[in-house]
């Protein structure tokens, strides 16, 4: 499966997402994944969809250690939430931050 452009990534998104592939899009996002390119053809992170950018990267790293299902952790009185719905935004901005070739990179090597 390879991607073609950004506009069309709802589905793919949800889907590594529900078959507990958090962390690798944690990883594409934040530029440390072994699939990540010198040459990156990434959405520009701007001043007005760093939030979004930001809360996906928590909601990724959220769901990558408590599933998809939790809704909040209490731990030692420190709590840790999703952001679903921010991380739905930043899919409806084409993804900021995320390369189409290194996804595409991943998605040869780990198909869905």
């Amino acid at each position: 499966m390879q991607i073609e452009n950004l506009d069309d990534l709802d589905e793919l998104m949800k889907a590594l997402v529900n078959k507990g592939r958090s962390n690798d899009l944690y990883e594409l996002i934040a530029g440390v994944s072994k699939y990540c390119l010198d040459e990156s053809d990434a959405v520009p992170i701007t001043d007005e969809n760093r939030k979004y950018w930001q809360l996906s990267m928590s909601h990724l790293n959220f769901v990558s250690k408590y599933g998809n299902t939790v809704e909040v952790i209490n731990e030692d009185g420190y709590y840790e939430f999703p952001y679903p719905e921010e991380f739905q935004m930043w899919i409806s901005l084409r993804c900021p931050g995320l390369s189409l070739a290194e996804l595409n990179k991943y998605l040869k090597e780990n198909p869905i």
